[in-house]
């Protein structure tokens, strides 16, 4: 999972580099996709790369709920594909 690079539509980031606010952001960090094009300075490291990154997310996610989180048989709404839409899914936590 870990070597999965973060990913992000070119549409999302065409303003900000406009206006020359990505400082840190490279192609060797990220895969931007534009179209039907994955951009970067290397190709995928994974076929599901994209997903990987996401397991990261969920996981990062659930570490900053903060308490300890009582496995389930039954699936809470979702799906939350977005930071900010963590918070949504933490009422169904226990």
């Amino acid at each position: 999972m870990a070597p999965a690079r973060t990913f992000v539509f070119y549409e999302d980031i065409a303003p900000l580099l406009e206006k020359g606010l990505i400082k840190g952001g490279t192609l060797e960090s990220a895969v931007v996709i534009r179209g039907d094009t994955a951009l970067s300075k290397h190709p995928l490291r994974f076929k599901e790369e994209f997903v990987r990154h996401k397991i990261l997310d969920i996981v990062g996610d659930l570490a900053l709920f903060g308490r300890r989180i009582k496995a389930r048989h039954r699936r809470a709404p979702g799906p939350w594909p977005q930071h900010g839409d963590g918070p949504r899914a933490a009422p169904h936590l226990q």
